[in-house]
């Protein structure tokens, strides 16, 4: 019996202060105006993550970004092609200020997916709670950063997350505490007076990344 096997794609990123998620253009019958999260049919001799970096290239223009698989689920219907349906969801996250040089139209906040089927949108609710899991517990949120970020742009960032307000001054004392944060001698002006600028040390968010960190 022949199987067909999909692999789909949850795109994070956070725009104007919001966790969204990438859409595009699929086919399907479940799919309110053709768009739904990238997916792809696995190729012949291909592995599941394989086919998730080709369809993240295809959809971000990169595929070296985080990328973590989420499950497998078979679809016991048949298929158009008379075999079972097997289907590997992954997500991952794109860097904000890659996020922001793609198409507005092809992002959505997390209550504005009313064109997903219910297969997709559970498959959405389902890497939401991944994240917010990884962001509670380690560094995963900094891979959303911009390369150069504001104080108050990475709290924004985590509350976005998280969908709940955070204690300023506890925030950056946690934050303080990782040693991730880099200072740079540069500032953004942001109202009253200028922001300084920050990027994250990769030496030691990579050290940190498999660490319990709980916020």
């Amino acid at each position: 019996m022949a199987i067909k096997v999909t692999v789909q794609l949850v795109v994070f990123a956070i725009r104007d202060s919001a966790l969204q998620v990438l859409l595009a253009k699929r086919q399907g019958k479940t799919l309110k105006n053709g768009m739904g999260i990238p997916g792809t049919l696995l190729h012949q001799g291909e592995s599941f993550e394989d086919a998730a970096k080709r369809t993240l290239k295809s959809s971000v223009g990169a595929d070296e970004i985080h990328l973590e698989q989420l499950h497998c689920s078979v679809n016991a219907r048949r298929n158009g092609g008379g075999g079972r349906g097997f289907s590997v969801a992954y997500f991952a996250l794109l860097p904000a200020d890659k996020a922001r040089a793609m198409s507005s139209t092809s992002w959505r906040g997390l209550r504005n997916l009313s064109t997903l089927g219910s297969t997709q949108q559970r498959i959405v609710d389902h890497a939401v709670r991944r994240l917010r899991k990884r962001v509670e517990h380690n560094t995963a949120g900094f891979r959303l950063l911009a390369r150069k970020f504001t104080l108050p742009e990475l709290q924004q960032m985590y509350e976005a997350i998280l969908d709940r307000d955070l204690d300023k001054r506890n925030f950056r004392k946690k934050m303080s505490s990782l040693g991730v944060l880099r200072a740079l001698p540069e500032w953004r002006r942001t109202g009253r007076k200028p922001a300084r600028l920050y990027t994250v040390a990769a030496s030691r968010l990579e050290k940190l990344e498999h660490k319990e960190i709980a916020l």
